[in-house]
């Protein structure tokens, strides 16, 4: 199979700037705003892109040493439970995580052997193909997904900052 890692790259890395771009115009209080009180946060979506990304550098180079903040499954892992915002990791420390991982993501994708896209995946993603390659494009459309949620919470607090804040939109 022909892998078209360019587009891969192309597509992370704008995931990367997207989502950087978004989450550097709202504040800390907006970045914890969860609309009906129940609904993930943009700094938890933020944070469990970075997770995710953890798993994506293990799927192409499973001898990567990974960088992993203390909680970080717990707080930002699949299930996992909205938390009172000082749980989390600052803000700053979150986004600069995602960026970093992005940046070696886009780096491994440039490297991997041809055998390491067929090979099968250690992680049983539900409604994911099982090999290497599936599940990074998979994994691409997940961060699609989760920019998507991001872009309604943006819109949310943006055009109801007064409403939500009593600061003037």
């Amino acid at each position: 199979m022909t892998v078209p890692v360019e587009l891969l790259q192309e597509g992370y890395e704008l995931n990367t700037k997207r989502i950087s771009d978004t989450f550097t115009k709202l504040n800390t209080t907006e970045r914890h705003f969860r609309p009906y009180g129940n609904v993930n946060s943009f700094l938890w979506e933020l944070g469990h892109l970075t997770l995710t990304r953890n798993t994506l550098i293990k799927l192409l180079n499973p001898a990567e040493k990974l960088t992993v903040r203390p909680d970080e499954g717990k707080l930002f892992g699949f299930g996992s439970q909205p938390q009172a915002p000082d749980a989390y990791p600052s803000p700053d420390e979150v986004l600069a995580a995602f960026q970093a991982r992005g940046a070696r993501l886009v780096e491994l994708l440039g490297s991997v052997d041809p055998a390491r896209w067929e090979a099968p995946s250690p992680y049983p993603f539900p409604n994911m193909p099982p090999t290497v390659v599936g599940q990074v494009f998979g994994l691409l459309l997940h961060e699609r997904m989760h920019l998507g949620e991001m872009n309604v919470l943006r819109n949310i607090v943006v055009k109801n900052r007064e409403a939500l804040f009593g600061q003037a939109v």
